[in-house]
């Protein structure tokens, strides 16, 4: 949960592209590194991306995206039937392995 609220806190503050690369950091330390998603860990992820230490440290300890995480986990989560599973504009579009037609088609539909 932690990990994920770093990352709205990231997009808030930096936008996607700091989020999309806090995310590779992210990974890097978890499945790479072997790093537990601590928020030691998870503050210094932040830092490597350019974030702020104090702020994202604050925002973790005070649970400022906590709220907003669950609501959106909440809003998705019952739609999931496997995985991959895409959601195209807010709205489920599909999953499973699909071939590009597909993701065509979800687009015009968005």
């Amino acid at each position: 949960m932690k990990a994920h609220c770093l990352l709205t806190y990231a997009l808030e503050s930096g936008g996607p592209q700091v989020q999309n690369q806090l995310q590779e950091v992210l990974f890097r330390h978890y499945f790479t590194d072997g790093k537990y998603p601590d928020i030691k860990n998870l503050v210094e992820a932040a830092q490597e991306v350019g974030l702020p230490a104090d702020d994202a440290k604050r925002a973790l300890e005070e649970g400022q995206f906590e709220t907003q995480v669950r609501r959106e986990v909440s809003q998705v989560s019952g739609a999931v039937t496997g995985v991959p599973y895409f959601i195209i504009n807010g709205k489920p579009a599909f999953s499973g392995a699909q071939g590009p037609d597909a993701f065509a088609r979800a687009f015009q539909r968005a």
